[in-house]
């Protein structure tokens, strides 16, 4: 098994590792709304840390089997979408407890499990992403950009949100960074991501006919800004729009990243 392979499987079990229970349950969400998956199952204004009586065994192991589909379920939206889907159980339930079981946009009790950066804008399914929303906020928020939620929203409230989201991130970041210097074949492969990254960017601003769709790879490929994808994502994700795209310009486009990043 040569570095890349190696390296291949060890972000594989980094990114997915967490949800190999999860995606055993052979659960099929009930929601027909894509966007708005509960948190709580059906009761949307339960939030664990206010309640004030105590669970039995039984009913802790049902609540953590309806957060564990959830959590899949939110996994498997992005996944379908050829984005990142690692967010734990235990990566919810930290989101929960630092939002008190409320919406992080307006403080009411919350019911859906929201992505700050939106799926259309390329956000994965991470704890860097995921947060805690009601149903009207999350309508009202709909694919609006991070960068833009201050036009209706208190720009404190977003400056929080953002500052948890970035937490999360830097841990992330931090193991990645700490095992790309223990393994010389990660750091390899963060460098060619940073490469692409750039190119595919340099591609969006100047190539002649292609760059309306470098510049849609380039916002759906790497991650969110605070929390970058790694490369076992990054070429999973061209992949998919690769093998998924019916368009032959983002084919090309596409054809084009994996040949340059190949040669890298």
């Amino acid at each position: 098994m040569g570095p890349d392979q190696i390296c291949s499987e060890r972000e594989r079990r980094l990114a997915y590792s967490s949800e190999a229970h999860n995606n055993t349950l052979g659960y099929h969400s009930p929601f027909d709304d894509p966007q708005c998956v509960p948190a709580w199952g059906h009761d949307p204004h339960y939030s664990r840390s206010a309640s004030n009586t105590s669970t039995s065994d039984g009913e802790e192991r049902v609540m953590a089997s309806t957060l564990a589909k959830q959590v899949a379920t939110a996994n498997r939206r992005a996944r379908d979408r050829g984005l990142e889907g690692s967010l734990s159980t235990l990566d919810w339930q930290r989101a929960l407890t630092f939002f008190e079981g409320r919406c992080a946009y307006c403080d009411s009790p919350a019911s859906t499990l929201d992505h700050f950066q939106p799926m259309m804008l390329g956000g994965p399914t991470t704890r860097s992403n995921a947060i805690l929303c009601c149903i009207s906020c999350n309508e009202r928020k709909g694919a609006t950009a991070p960068d833009q939620l201050s036009l209706f929203m208190p720009p404190e409230r977003v400056a929080h949100i953002r500052g948890y989201l970035e937490a999360q991130g830097s841990v992330r970041q931090q193991s990645w960074h700490d095992l790309c210097i223990r393994e010389p074949s990660f750091a390899a492969m963060d460098r060619k991501t940073t490469w692409l990254t750039a190119y595919c960017e340099q591609q969006a601003h100047h190539h002649e006919t292609l760059w309306a769709h470098y510049g849609f790879l380039r916002m759906m490929l790497f991650g969110v800004e605070w929390d970058p994808a790694y490369y076992y994502q990054v070429t999973m994700s061209l992949s998919w729009h690769r093998s998924t795209s019916t368009d032959p310009n983002m084919q090309a486009a596409c054809a084009d990243l994996q040949q340059h990043l190949s040669q890298k």
